[in-house]
């Protein structure tokens, strides 16, 4: 069989590369590349040919395992006598804050294909890589969450802290709440305590900073206090500060940190929409997962977390016609050295399952 050989052959080679180690981990593990699938049904186009290389002449430093492109080309039949539009996805697995367009190719007859990009599930075990699963996930409509509504009003506190003199301040609030009535987000915080309702947030300023509490259910009665020590047992009024209040929708306060997250090169390319999707569910989750509370800094770390891309793109056969379609993308293989000297690579390639293609 001839991916098989592929495979058998990508082993005895990967085994022989060296790459640079000093003191990294034994152990690195690497994602599965796949090929593509068709998303509709009982398609009657065929896979005649499929090619697969891997490129490993350009290894990228800065990894703890082999990275190289992967090139996967296959020779498509329609078999009828009419046209037919044919509607594909490619999913792979990699993170916001990293994603590169550029590093993906994606042709028709050595023609650029347009695509659209949905953002799935996090990672967290091979199982997710079904393609059945995620074809179910590609969705363009908005995120509805369990803790919160998209168009619910919540009151935002923008609290502006300004010490008086070159003194650090620990800025902190302490505030009452039932997470069944109420859910808070908070933006500029780096202490968090608890005690039942019991909630006390602190934050350090050596200069002016911006913090953000957003509050969503029944208000809460914010009460401050400045300390020049981390135990906030040494008070200090050197500091003064202003607090703003403002009614603003769920869905509006997600989109206003989209754009204010949009400045990396990465996400500018990524629809506005999966991009919610994605902060919304990671929203919910934090506040049940934290019985009520949410940072934007667990909102931050999703863009750093490796979960499902899929590319949906569409191929316009002739009746009877033939289309070479070409994927290419970079892709890091599972670095082991815990029995050997030397690391030993792998990569895994899923093989698209039969049923998505005619036979």
């Amino acid at each position: 069989m001839r991916k098989l050989g592929w495979m058998i052959l990508l082993a005895i080679l990967v085994t022989v590369i060296p790459i640079s180690a000093n003191s990294g981990p034994v152990y690195w593990e690497g994602y599965p590349s796949s090929n593509v699938l068709v998303i509709e049904e009982n398609s009657p186009i065929r896979v005649e040919e499929e090619n697969l290389i891997f490129d490993f002449s350009q290894n990228e430093e800065g990894y703890h395992t082999l990275s190289g492109r992967v090139t996967a080309t296959y020779k498509m039949l329609n078999p009828t006598t009419e046209k037919y539009l044919a509607q594909m996805a490619f999913p792979f697995i990699g993170k916001v804050n990293s994603f590169l367009p550029e590093e993906i190719v994606l042709t028709a007859d050595g023609n650029p294909l347009p695509y659209e990009i949905y953002l799935g599930e996090v990672v967290r075990d091979r199982e997710q890589f079904d393609f059945a699963n995620i074809v179910q996930t590609i969705s363009s409509e908005s995120y509805q969450g369990v803790n919160f509504t998209n168009k619910q009003k919540a009151k935002l506190y923008t609290i502006n802290v300004r010490p008086t003199t070159e003194q650090r301040i620990n800025f902190a609030i302490d505030f009452d709440f039932d997470h069944e009535e109420t859910k808070i987000v908070t933006t500029g915080f780096n202490r968090y305590e608890r005690d039942g309702g019991e909630t006390r947030i602190a934050a350090w300023c050596y200069e002016e900073e911006q913090l953000e509490i957003l509050v969503l259910g029944e208000d809460i009665e914010l009460r401050i206090n400045s300390y020049t020590d981390g135990e906030l047992k040494e008070k200090t009024d050197l500091v003064t500060y202003e607090i703003f209040t403002e009614e603003i929708e769920v869905e509006q306060y997600l989109l206003n940190f989209i754009e204010k997250r949009d400045s990396g090169e990465s996400k500018k390319v990524l629809p506005q929409g999966q991009l919610f999707n994605m902060y919304a569910n990671s929203l919910d989750r934090y506040l049940t997962q934290n019985i009520g509370l949410c940072t934007a800094e667990d909102l931050t770390s999703e863009e750093y977390i490796d979960r499902i891309f899929t590319l949906v793109y569409q191929v316009d056969f002739p009746a009877n016609g033939e289309k070479e379609v070409s994927i290419g993308y970079k892709t890091l293989g599972t670095m082991d050295k815990r029995e050997t000297g030397k690391p030993q690579y792998s990569f895994d390639y899923l093989l698209n399952p039969a049923g998505n293609w005619a036979q």
